[in-house]
């Protein structure tokens, strides 16, 4: 606050002085900036006003933002007492407000060497540290200046930003939840502490954050825009819809909450809805390449691959580093069956946030493939189980190449993938100090070895059955009638697509097959079985498949002993296909970009037919062409 109060003088140059000033004072307070600088134009400094009103002079032009001619008054009051505090910490304000970094840190050190001690002028000493990148001095200040003032909320704002950067997530997170507690107003202090808690995947407790911060800054369309984005990572994506409809209720300018309704829209399968929302936000910020590349998802979910790549493109075109778009052309390209050109932009997926990247702690080169010679080669097992089953059968590849290689992958897999591992080394973690002289993720093995489709159309089956356990499996199972084995859902997890599960009432149809067993291998097999109650009934394997720590060990085993195998796009066609056994799958409209598009068969595994969506959401075309196939395969 500035400081009102006058000594008085009794000459009329010092009276009409002060009374400008306590009106310049009040303009202030109205909001009238420059109405307080005009109050002040027809003054000069001079030695009789003092050196104390001369300052305050100084400070009302500061705080009006006129710097330029705020530093004559410092300088006057600064001539009549070189100690006087006001003007040397409004001496480095007014340099700083000019830009002129190193006069305001010339300014700053000569007043704290004078001996002035005041919060403010540290925590602007900080920033403006921060500004040349001394993170250690920045710190150092803004320490002084919580000593000075502890309940000093952007002080412990910066300190907290500060102790993030330097991976002291802990002690940031104490400094953001005191900013917040002694500023409750501090929007920013609310944010970067849930964003915090977000990073560190501690969704409740950033939600609780946010949900604490509502009731005091309900106004403020950012807090309900990033609370929106929270609940979309949550999968609560209609709360999610509501908390963004509110931050456009108060600031439909806000671009970034149009493309975050976008994206929960595209969760819900409101795709033209969520083009629409996308088409707001880039109408409002054109240059937006967020937007531009999911719009494009969105419109490859609509099978519109032309105005996709359009749309990757443009957003390339504002960044050509934009790594989401990139990795989304990637996929597309593999989808569409542009296999070479679309494995390196595959690639950037890894930086997308989609997955974590795993890799040795020392610094490692990735292996480039064939062309690139190493002794000793480190491959990890980075997505999913299904994932891990698909891309192993290029592991024989890597081990005619590489004299040792180890495959870091999660060991109950290590069983089931026994016979593309030989002789290589199989652990679940690496110590912290191991040393190898190369490493790639098993994902990225199509890319460093170029394949294409007519390459993988010479695949054959690469993983197989344990005899023993085939043979308990044929007592258990037996050879009556045609034994089909199901599965119906993959993970539920919003993050994985659970559009690609079927209800398990929609293969209903399958009922009418005769002189068909089924048999279940979805696990846990916790049935919908609404579907039994038209005929549908399964034999439910579930509770004796993989009871052990290893999976897919029994599963292989019963699969060697079905006819056929019926599955949704989830890790169990993945095993079938490795297995050779027959496999059908039921797939969406726009699959995940490994089932290519149109064709019913899969140059991944010769075994399989591909039984497609016609309309996105909608399994009665595919089940019925399941079912008919299905007659005509238990008749021949």
């Amino acid at each position: 606050m500035l400081n009102a109060t006058l000594l008085r003088d009794p000459s009329p140059t010092m009276e009409t002085t002060e009374a400008a000033v306590s009106a310049a004072i009040a303009d202030l307070g109205a909001g009238q900036a420059d109405r307080a600088i005009s109050r002040l134009s027809g003054f000069a400094p001079a030695p009789q006003l003092g050196a104390g009103l001369q300052s305050l002079i100084g400070r009302v032009l500061v705080n009006a933002g006129a710097y330029r001619r705020a530093l004559p008054w410092f300088d006057a009051a600064l001539a009549d007492d070189p100690r006087q505090m006001d003007g040397l910490a409004g001496r480095a304000e007014a340099h700083l407000g000019l830009d002129e970094t190193e006069a305001a840190i010339a300014a700053f050190e000569a007043a704290f060497a004078t001996g002035l001690r005041d919060a403010s002028a540290y925590f602007d000493y900080g920033m403006l540290m921060l500004r040349i990148d001394n993170k250690p001095m920045a710190l150092t200040a803004l320490d002084r200046a919580l000593t000075l003032r502890p309940a000093y909320p952007a002080a412990l704002r910066a300190a907290g930003r500060l102790l993030d950067g330097d991976n002291n997530p802990e002690g940031a997170l104490h400094l953001f939840r005191l900013a917040i507690q002694h500023g409750p107003q501090d929007l920013d202090a609310v944010l970067d502490c849930a964003a915090l808690l977000r990073r560190q995947e501690r969704l409740l407790e950033a939600m609780a954050i946010y949900d604490d911060a509502v009731p005091r800054l309900s106004r403020d369309a950012l807090l309900w825009n990033n609370r929106g984005i929270l609940l979309h990572d949550l999968g609560r994506m209609d709360e999610a819809l509501v908390s963004l409809d509110g931050a456009l209720a108060l600031d439909a300018t806000l671009a970034q909450a149009h493309l975050n309704r976008g994206m929960v829209l595209v969760r819900l399968e409101r795709q033209l809805e969520a083009i629409q929302a996308f088409g707001r936000a880039l109408a409002l910020q054109p240059a937006y390449p967020e937007a531009f590349s999911s719009r494009g998802l969105a419109l490859k979910m609509l099978g519109r691959f032309d105005a996709a790549r359009a749309d990757f493109d443009a957003a390339l075109a504002i960044d050509p580093g934009f790594i989401y778009a990139l990795a989304n052309r990637g996929e597309l390209d593999l989808l569409l069956g542009d296999l070479p050109k679309g494995w390196a932009e595959y690639e950037y997926r890894f930086f997308t946030e989609r997955q974590e990247k795993p890799a040795l702690k020392r610094p490692t080169p990735e292996w480039r493939g064939p062309t690139h010679a190493v002794r000793r080669l480190a491959v990890f097992a980075d997505q999913g189980s299904g994932d891990s089953l698909q891309f192993s059968r290029f592991l024989p590849a890597v081990a005619a190449l590489v004299p040792e290689v180890t495959l870091i992958c999660l060991p109950r897999l290590h069983r089931a993938l026994r016979d593309v591992t030989l002789g290589l080394t199989v652990v679940d973690a690496v110590a912290e100090d191991a040393s190898f002289d190369a490493q790639i993720t098993l994902s990225s093995l199509p890319t460093v070895f170029g394949v294409d489709a007519a390459q993988l159309a010479r695949s054959k089956p690469y993983l197989s059955a344990e005899a023993a356990l085939v043979n308990h499996w044929a007592a258990r199972i037996g050879t009556d009638g045609f034994r089909v084995g199901l599965c119906w859902r993959g993970s539920q997890n919003w993050q994985c697509d659970p559009g690609r599960s079927v209800p398990f009432v929609a293969l209903a149809p399958l009922a009418s097959v005769p002189g068909v067993r089924f048999f279940s291998l979805q696990m846990p097999d916790n049935a919908e079985r609404a579907g039994e109650a038209r005929g549908l009934v399964v034999e439910d394997l579930s509770g004796e498949l993989d009871r052990g720590a290893d999976a897919f060990i029994d599963t292989a085993a019963v699969m060697a002993n079905l006819d056929l195998v019926i599955t949704c796009d989830t890790s169990i066609v993945h095993l079938a296909g490795a297995l050779g056994c027959p496999v059908w799958v039921l797939l969406q409209k726009v699959p995940e970009w490994r089932w290519l598009l149109e064709r019913s068969d899969s140059p991944w595994y010769p075994g399989a037919r591909l039984f497609r969506q016609t309309r996105r959401g909608e399994w009665d075309a595919p089940v019925a062409a399941l079912t008919a196939a299905l007659c005509a395969a238990v008749a021949a």
